[in-house]
């Protein structure tokens, strides 16, 4: 079932979705990252997408997404993860009215040491995987 939009891009939609259970209970909530086939051909990023599904099946930490499951249509390519309360880092650090600031209207140094911590070991975890991940997949990140 169909929640929300949460973010657009240039190659697709990120969606908030959730899955019923049997009863009609709802399940957990998930995102359901898709992108439009002919844009991405479009752009020039098949290699990119293939990339980031690879990579993401591959992730087993409590820093990184994890793949639940990914499929395709006629139009579209599917990527359902979990669904992380908060939204992306780039969204909070320039959108956000809730993030602790100081007075030179900068983050709040405990907020950036826990952020850099993450991001830090979400780097290690990739990294022990022998991937190497481009500057242009934490600039597209959802």
């Amino acid at each position: 079932m169909l929640i929300r939009t949460i973010a657009l891009g240039q190659r697709g939609r990120v969606r908030v979705v959730q899955r019923r259970q049997r009863g009609g209970k709802p399940s957990q909530l998930y995102a359901l990252k898709s992108f439009s086939k002919v844009a991405v051909l479009d752009i020039g990023d098949a290699t990119d997408v293939i990339n980031e599904l690879i990579v993401t099946a591959q992730l087993r930490s409590p820093f990184c997404i994890r793949l639940v499951q990914s499929f395709q249509d006629a139009n579209c390519c599917y990527l359902l993860t979990d669904f992380v309360r908060g939204g992306d880092l780039y969204s909070m650090l320039y959108n956000s009215d809730h993030v602790p600031r100081c007075r030179l209207d900068g983050l709040d140094l405990n907020i950036v040491r826990f952020y850099a911590t993450n991001i830090v070991l979400a780097l290690e975890h990739i990294h022990s995987l022998g991937t190497q991940p481009s500057a242009a997949s934490f600039e597209r990140a959802s």
